[in-house]
This record gives structure tokens, C-alpha cells and sequence, in this order.
């Protein structure tokens, strides 16, 4: 399968041919990190210890060549897209999540598993999760780099991510308040939120506190006049009588004999119904409105709380503490409880020479399903370098609960024995309310895990090659889980305690081959190798492996290509596994065997059959700045990728589906699809290939500082020349 995806819309193979071209040498080259002289300026405007100089209100650059830009990666893989502050500002968001959703077709990867998020830098280091990091707002950014997914490796991270590198300004200081509120044209569906937030930045110093709290009301199909098709049996608040073997039987021969054809169905008349009253109502059931039992969207609200500190320890030593709070809670409405009641013959108040069934919906109660979770958090980073090794701990610990409470109907065996034994006071036509009737059937699942992990991450040369040093990453790590669920289901109660632990390495060599700098085969160009290898052992599953090489080329300054392959394994987590088995009833499906919608229990959890997928992932991508001013940047990615032992849920219930998993449907006697299992399964192989392009045109609406100077530096030089020459 191929795709493609583009922010402007050029010739595509004239784009390829233009960007790959050898052209001079006029970007900026990209050199490891190193310190910059004091007063330099990078291509944002910033000086090389943090100030905004240089860049006027719009965020204008001056770019000056041959140094690198503050905050910049390991490496010489050149940004894929790079933002300044008036190309972040032409997004309208506020804060990095809202950055980070805006950029997603930019920082979607074509080799992770899932199309996770991308690995996210702040300043070109490592952070200890993006908690840190989500409530930053635009304002205080200087510039965004993506990278692709091999910049990944030089962290400490796997090649199926690619890298989002936010560098802040060095002073910056707010606080923002802001609220909001929102329903619909139609009526229903209100929400507000209201968030605080304190940012200060000074040069390494940062404080962060945000608290943010969101509300939604409930939407009800009753607010969108949307009158739910019967789920097959003719369900009422007053009542429908068919035969007992089932809907299309028939009730009683008397009742035919009254209403000249043989009768199926009949509504439940008004007050004590006699049989010529049902005669009257053959063929016609009754029908009610349970649309204000259901909800389109659930009431929830959510409260969050962010805090972050930074600051420098002394020496090269710096450190970042971080805490979060998270509530919240979600009720829906799965339609009312329905009663199905077989009337015995003999029952005082059955007017029928036979037993007959008796289909009745429960007023007073709805099908509620409630979920309520709190997350917590707290994490730590530790950074410093020792010669010319930088390193980094980061450290966290994570504690989530998770319950939820499904109102599944009634029990009414009490209620059936009472008509079975003919109790007077038991009218089955009269009022049925659910306090007259059983015990509530309610499921329950709750579930709390408890995640740690520490990692350290070092970089540095390892020998100096004739086209440059060689370098290398290497990351220890260690983390545990623990994951206890326990779960109650029509009356059956189950319990698992889920642990896992595991040690994990992962080492990265990075051998320039050949160099322009160095004048070593600098017709070649610049020239490099990656090889990496992780390790991953896991306490309840066993090892699981990642190979990966690479080559960088960078024929000529402005163009880029770079080629890869990657075999992976990949365990399935815990949660996937071991996860609570919920059943929701009631939930609208579309049934693409009848051409209908039906109403099934959909069964969601843990799967402890899954097993490991096998990856084997290929590469090949160009990176070409076609033009400086305006500034057009050309991406293409070919991925080619085999999976085997897919890990996935099912996809839309189509008849292929249904075939492949015959299991995870099931139907009733009438061919009504009843039950689904949603739960993750393994497939047996999945192949994907894909052709991802895109053109990035940046046009500035006015001349920068830079360019307004040189103008106004051309126009002096120009007067002074005319009146040399008069004079």
C-alpha cells in the first residue's frame, strides 16, 4: 500500500531532481556540540548564551555560518523541518501539546508499530518524559527541529521514532489564565475548561506550574432525535406478548381465532387486559423511546496538575524535578434495563390458554457505566559531563487506578418465581419498576499499576578517524511493573497480580567514513555509518532483540539521504496481556452481515496468549533545501516493513473479519450478532510499503532585520559611490 503526504502541492520528480542536484556549499554545516563564542548568533536570532539578539518582533534570523546552533543535536543528520518563532506563531496553538498535535502529519513515523509520538528533546538533551515539558508555552520557544528517526539512536532511543527537538529561549517569564466554554448549534454537548499556568525561564533555571480542570456535559440521542432501531425483541415499557418459542411463534390459537389470522405479536393493553383486548392490539407492539437512556458522549471532567524544577547543582552537573496529578471521571448511558418474563398459563392475570413470553423494559433505572481514574507521577533528571562524555539519568515512577462500574440490568429469578407461583400481588401488566424487583446485576473492575524505570544514557568520542571522531551511545536501564487487576463479572470474580522487571542495554557506534571538513575523499562528500544493538530482557517473557545499521550522505550541503534497516523485536506489554476483561452492553455495531446495527456486549482487555512480533524494517530518505529565500525544504521517506506475529485489535466487524476470527463473534439462534471480543490478538504476517513525500515552503512577508539591513547597507554604499564620482 502506498501514501503520500505533502504541505504544498509542486511537481514532485522536477522537486526530486532540483534538491538532489550537487550544489555549493552554502548552509550552515552541522558539527557536534560544542561552545560557541560569546556574542555569536544562531539562524534564530539567539546569541550563543541564550539571548534574543539579532531577531526583531517577528522572529527574523541572522544567519551566521560555521557555528553550531544552541540547543542543537548530537550528529550531522540536518533537520527534516525547522521552525523559528514566527513559523511557531503561524499555528495559533498555545502551549507544546498543542504545538506537537498541530505538527503530527510532520512527526509521524512510518516505522514504529503504532504511529506513537516522537521522541522529544528540550535544548538537545533528554528529558524524563514529556510531562515535563507539555504545558510549556509557545511564546517561550526559539526554535523547533524534527529530525528523523535515526537522530533517535545518539539518545539512547530506538530508530522507530522520530525526533522533536524544542530549544527554549533563555529568559522568559508569564503567567497565563484562560478559560473557555462551547456547545453546540443544536442544543447539548456543553463544555468548559479553565487552565493556570507560571513559566519562568532564566539561562538553566526553569519553574513550571500548571493546573488545568476540563468539563464536558452529556449528550443524549433524545438531543439529536435519534430513535435506536429494536435490538430484535419487541422490548417496551408497557409491554409486548409473543409466543414463547420466540417472536415470530405464535401466542394462542384463541387469540388468532378473535383476530382472524394467526397473531405473533401483540402490545400490552391498558389496565387489566382481557383477550379480546389483545386481539385488538395483533400486530401491533408497542414501542417506546429509551433515546434519553443513551448518550452519544459521556459526562466527564478531568483535573490536572503539573510541576516542574530546574536548575544547575554546580560544575557541569544540572537537575530537573517533576511531579503531575491526574483525575478523572466518565459516565455513560447504555439504554435502560430490559425484563423478559415468561406467564404461565395458569397466572391469574394471564387471560392465554398457554404460557406466553412478556417483553418489558424497567422504568426508574438506566444502564449506567462509570470509569474513574487518578494518575500519578514524579520523575528526575541528572546531567553533566565528565572530559568529553556527556550523560544523563533520568529517573520516574508512575502509579495509575483504574475502576469502572457497569450496570448490567436486574436479576429477576425472585420475580419469576412469584409469577410462576401465581402471586396475587404480582401483576406482571402493572407497573415494573426496579425496586420491585431484584437485585441490581452490576460488574466491576479495578485495576492499579505501579511503573519505575531508571536509564542512563552516555555519549561521547571514542577515537579520532581520519574523516573525524568516531563516537558512540550507550544506555543502561532497568525497569519494573507491577499490575494488579481484579474484576467482577454476572457474579464471577476474578484476580490476577501481574509483575514484570527488566534490565535493558543498548549500544550505538557512529564512524564518519568521509569528510569535506576534514579533506578525507571530500569528493565523496560527508559520509557516515551507524550500527546499533538492544537488548531487552524481560522477568515474564524472555529477551527480545534490535539490530540496526545505517549510512548518512550528505553529497553536497543542502542535500541529504539517508539509508537503513532494522530488525526488531517486540514483546507485548503487560496491559495487553493482563488487562481487566470489561464487557460493556449495549454498544451500537454495525453489522456488516445483515446490513444492520446491532446492539452487542463488547467484551475489552487482556489477552495472555499474545506473543512477540518480529520486525524487519527498511529505509531510504532524502532531505534536499531546494531554495534558501523563499525557503523550500523537500522530504521523501521509502519505508518497506514485514511484520510477522502482529500485535493489533480487530478492525471494523466485516464479514473477512468474521470469517478469519469465527471465535470473537457470536450470534444468537436468529443470527443477530450479540457479542463481540475486541480484545488485542497476533497476526500471522503484515506487510507495509510506503512513499511519504512532502514540500515545506516558508515565504516571509516582509524583509527580516538581516535583509532590511543589507538593503539599507547597499543603498548607503550606493550614494556614497555616486558622490565620489560627482565630486
Amino acid at each position: 500500500m502506498f501514501r503520500h503526504e505533502m504541505n504544498f502541492r509542486p511537481t514532485i520528480l522536477a522537486a526530486l531532481l532540483l534538491g538532489a542536484a550537487p550544489t555549493a556549499l552554502l548552509a550552515q554545516e552541522q558539527m557536534p556540540p560544542a561552545a560557541p563564542p560569546p556574542g555569536a548568533t544562531d539562524e534564530s536570532g539567539a546569541s550563543a548564551d541564550g539571548e534574543d539578539e539579532g531577531a526583531d518582533a517577528d522572529g527574523d534570523v541572522i544567519v551566521v555560518t560555521g557555528q553550531p546552533l544552541p540547543g542543537a543535536v548530537i550528529g550531522d543528520i540536518p533537520p527534516e523541518l525547522q521552525l523559528g518563532p514566527a513559523d511557531i506563531r503561524a499555528y495559533g496553538v498555545s502551549d507544546v501539546t498543542e504545538l506537537l498535535a498541530e505538527l503530527a502529519p510532520e512527526t509521524g513515523s512510518s516505522q514504529g508499530r503504532g504511529g506513537g509520538a516522537p521522541v522529544v528533546l528540550l535544548n538537545g538533551q533528554r528529558i524524563s518524559g514529556f510531562r515535563e515539558i507539555r504545558n510549556i508555552p509557545t511564546e517561550a520557544i526559539l526554535r523547533v527541529d524534527i529530525l528523523p528517526e535515526e537522530v533517535a539512536l545518539r539518545y539512547g532511543y530506538s530508530s522507530d521514532q522520530k525526533v522533536v527537538n524544542i530549544v527554549l529561549r533563555r529568559h522568559f517569564s508569564a503567567f497565563t489564565a484562560n478559560a473557555a466554554a462551547s456547545t453546540s448549534t443544536e442544543g447539548g454537548a456543553e463544555s468548559g475548561r479553565i487552565a493556570l499556568d507560571l513559566l519562568q525561564l532564566r539561562r538553566d533555571n526553569r519553574i513550571n506550574l500548571d493546573v488545568r480542570y476540563r468539563r464536558s456535559a452529556a449528550l443524549r440521542e433524545s438531543q439529536r432525535d435519534i430513535l435506536a432501531a429494536p435490538a430484535g425483541l419487541p422490548f417496551a415499557f408497557a409491554g409486548n406478548v409473543t409466543g414463547l418459542a420466540g417472536p415470530e411463534s405464535e401466542i394462542d390459537p384463541a387469540l388468532s381465532g378473535l383476530a382472524g389470522a394467526p397473531v405473533t405479536v401483540a402490545g400490552v393493553p391498558d389496565g387489566d387486559p382481557t383477550l379480546a383486548e389483545f386481539a385488538a392490539r395483533a400486530g401491533d407492539p408497542n414501542v417506546s423511546d429509551i433515546s434519553r437512556a443513551r448518550t452519544l458522549r459521556p459526562l466527564s471532567d478531568e483535573l490536572r496538575i503539573d510541576a516542574v524544577w530546574a536548575r544547575p547543582l554546580g560544575g557541569d552537573i544540572s537537575a530537573t524535578f517533576s511531579a503531575s496529578y491526574e483525575a478523572s471521571g466518565a459516565r455513560s448511558l447504555n439504554g435502560v434495563p430490559e425484563a423478559t418474563l415468561a406467564l404461565p398459563a395458569g397466572n391469574p392475570f394471564s387471560p392465554f390458554s398457554r404460557d406466553v413470553a412478556l417483553y418489558r423494559y424497567v422504568d426508574g433505572l438506566a444502564l449506567t457505566q462509570d470509569v474513574r481514574g487518578e494518575t500519578a507521577h514524579a520523575g528526575a533528571t541528572l546531567q553533566g559531563r565528565v572530559a568529553r562524555w556527556h550523560w544523563t539519568l533520568t529517573g520516574n515512577y508512575d502509579r495509575a487506578l483504574s475502576s469502572t462500574r457497569t450496570l448490567r440490568g436486574i436479576d429477576l429469578s425472585g420475580y419469576q418465581a412469584a409469577l410462576d407461583a401465581g402471586d396475587p400481588a404480582v401483576d406482571p401488566f402493572g407497573p415494573l419498576r426496579a425496586g420491585m424487583l431484584g437485585r441490581l446485576r452490576v460488574d466491576r473492575a479495578r485495576s492499579v499499576s505501579d511503573t519505575a524505570n531508571l536509564e542512563l544514557v552516555t555519549y561521547g568520542t571514542l577515537l579520532r578517524l581520519p574523516a573525524g571522531n568516531a563516537s558512540s551511545t550507550v544506555k543502561l536501564g532497568a525497569e519494573t511493573l507491577g499490575f494488579d487487576t481484579r474484576a467482577v463479572r454476572g457474579g464471577i470474580e476474578r484476580a490476577a497480580q501481574l509483575s514484570r522487571r527488566g534490565v535493558n542495554g543498548q549500544l550505538s557506534l557512529d564512524l564518519p567514513l568521509t569528510s569535506r571538513r576534514a579533506h578525507f575523499l571530500d569528493a565523496i562528500g560527508d559520509l557516515s555509518a551507524n550500527f546499533n544493538f538492544a537488548a531487552n530482557r524481560l522477568s515474564d517473557f524472555g529477551t527480545v532483540t534490535n539490530l540496526g545499521y545505517s549510512l548518512t550522505w550528505r553529497p553536497a550541503g543542502r542535500v541529504a539521504l539517508v539509508w537503513s534497516m532494522t530488525r526488531q523485536e517486540g514483546a507485548p506489554s503487560v496491559r495487553q496481556v493482563g488487562d481487566p476483561v470489561v464487557a460493556t452492553p449495549q454498544v451500537p455495531v454495525f453489522d456488516y452481515s445483515t446490513g444492520r446495527t446491532a446492539f452487542v456486549t463488547r467484551i475489552d482487555g487482556g489477552n495472555p496468549d499474545l506473543s512477540a512480533d518480529r520486525r524487519h524494517v527498511f529505509k531510504l530518505g532524502i532531505n534536499a533545501r531546494v531554495m534558501e529565500s523563499p525557503r523550500l525544504t523537500l522530504n521523501a521517506d521509502y519505508v518497506r516493513i514485514r511484520t510477522v506475529n502482529a500485535i493489533a485489535s480487530l478492525p471494523a466487524a466485516t464479514a473477512a473479519i468474521e470469517a478469519a476470527f469465527p471465535d470473537r463473534f457470536i450470534r444468537d439462534e436468529e443470527g443477530a450478532l450479540v457479542q463481540i471480543d475486541n480484545r488485542a490478538v497476533n497476526f500471522a504476517r503484515e506487510r507495509r510499503r510506503q512513499l511519504r513525500w512532502g514540500v515545506n515552503l516558508s515565504v516571509p512577508l516582509r524583509a527580516s532585520a538581516a535583509e532590511r539591513s543589507r538593503r539599507a547597507e547597499a543603498m548607503r554604499a550606493a550614494a556614497a559611490e555616486r558622490a565620489r564620482r560627482r565630486g
